[in-house]
This record gives C-alpha cells, sequence and structure tokens, in this order.
C-alpha cells in the first residue's frame, strides 16, 4: 500500500528495476508499459492517501 511519497519512489524505482529500464527519461517517451505502471502507482497514492482527492480521484 503506497501511504507516502518515499514509498511511492520505492515502488517507482522497483517497476523500472524489473522492466530492465537503466534511465527513466527517455524509456518514458518509448514504453507504454512503464507509463501505465506510473499512472497506476501515483493514483494508488492518491486513493490512500484519502481526503478529498480520494473523492476526486474516484470519479475518473
Amino acid at each position: 500500500m503506497i501511504t507516502s511519497k518515499a514509498i511511492l519512489k520505492e515502488y517507482l524505482e522497483a517497476d523500472r528495476v524489473a522492466l530492465g529500464i537503466k534511465n527513466i527519461f527517455p524509456a518514458i517517451l518509448i514504453k507504454d508499459v512503464l507509463k501505465f505502471e506510473i499512472s497506476l502507482r501515483y493514483y494508488e497514492y492518491y486513493v490512500n492517501r484519502g481526503g478529498i482527492t480520494e473523492v476526486i480521484m474516484a470519479f475518473d
């Protein structure tokens, strides 16, 4: 469960390593899977934080 920015960064780094990507910037332009995983991780972070962001993100 992603509840803080530190944990979010850990998850994003683990995803990058799992995909075998050394440099994240050019990879974002190429890898659709990485784009999806980054979006998913940020969504999970905002939903787990709770509050008004959870309500706004739930309607997307």
